[in-house]
């Protein structure tokens, strides 16, 4: 992730196919804190899960690539 500010980024797991409360569906939420500049997020504990992710507050002039290996 580049920032242009600090902010923080939600990571929500989901499992909506084991869950018993398909109300809420949300297995799991991680916080991590971006500093303004480059971020190195390792995401490689959701392998094989659903995820959403979320700035807390608007950037526009951020941006991210996420990669992914099998």
């Amino acid at each position: 992730i580049y920032a242009s500010k600090e902010n923080r980024l939600y990571i929500r797991a989901y499992n909506i196919f084991l869950s018993n409360n398909i109300d809420d569906p949300i297995k799991d939420e991680n916080v991590f804190e971006i500093k303004m500049g480059s971020n190195i997020i390792d995401i490689s504990q959701y392998k094989n899960m659903i995820v959403s992710f979320k700035l807390q507050n608007i950037d526009e002039k951020s941006y991210m690539m996420i990669m992914l290996n099998n």
